[in-house]
């Protein structure tokens, strides 16, 4: 069975959307304010037709309806608006974003920046469980304080990404992992990708410093993102640069 994703910025036109073939609609949200939203995009009225085609999907009760948010030190103390946008569409879900590192910016985000947004999605989980779940991509546990509060907001990078939740093939017909970052050249089946050369440093435990070795949610944390922006060394290994034993 295949699960077929579209990913859109929602400016197509909207009766495209009724032609095509999908399961899972996934729509880019970054704000909900109406002016920042045309000041991210350059363009005029982007808010508007995004809400449009969110509203379209109501309709299409055999699809998934997702809006992707990366969580911005900017969302801070404005994460409840997404909730009860949702609580209006209950056939929409949300996926709340790591900011994610990249060669231009490596460090989108601190860890006191993350702790508040930590904090507030904490609260809208317990007020907005239907809506509010929990903070998605890699992110280590110890980035906030008490660790249990990573533990709870944090989806982990068991489930998130590695090849069960990132792997796909690319228009060039190549096999990718972590969201397009990992090229695996052998592929015959999962196993031989889960132990091939480029994914091993992507899954194993060996490279972690020890600190990680000694939590008890190391298996769900997994020392947060690996991507090479956001690797630092530490203790003879390697980890996310928002681990909480990494002086910033």
């Amino acid at each position: 069975w295949r699960l077929v994703i579209l990913n859109t910025n929602a400016m197509a036109v909207p009766a495209l959307y009724d032609r095509l073939l999908f399961h899972d609609l996934r729509v880019s949200l970054p704000t909900l304010d109406a002016d920042h939203m045309d000041e991210l995009t350059g363009g005029r009225g982007v808010l508007e037709k995004k809400i449009a085609l969110l509203d379209r999907m109501e309709s299409r009760k055999n699809v998934w309806t997702h809006i992707l948010t990366a969580m911005s030190p900017t969302l801070s103390g404005k994460l409840e608006e997404f909730a009860v946008f949702l609580q209006e569409r209950p056939w929409v879900r949300w996926l709340p974003l790591r900011l994610e590192a990249s060669p231009d910016d490596p460090r989108p985000i601190s860890r006191r920046q993350l702790q508040a947004l930590a904090e507030e999605m904490d609260g809208l989980m317990r007020r907005f469980p239907q809506q509010a779940p929990g903070l998605f991509l890699a992110v280590p546990f110890c980035s906030v304080t008490p660790k249990s509060l990573g533990a709870r907001v944090f989806v982990g990078k068991d489930k998130c990404c590695g090849p069960y939740m990132a792997l796909n093939v690319n228009f060039d017909g190549e096999l990718m992992a972590c969201f397009d970052r990992v090229r695996i050249s052998a592929s015959d089946s999962l196993e031989t990708v889960l132990n091939s050369n480029e994914m091993r440093p992507y899954i194993t435990l060996e490279t972690l410093p020890p600190e990680c070795g000694r939590c008890e949610y190391v298996k769900r944390c997994l020392g947060g993102c690996t991507r090479p922006e956001c690797l630092v060394g530490h203790n003879g290994g390697k980890v996310d640069y928002l681990a909480g034993f990494i002086d910033e």
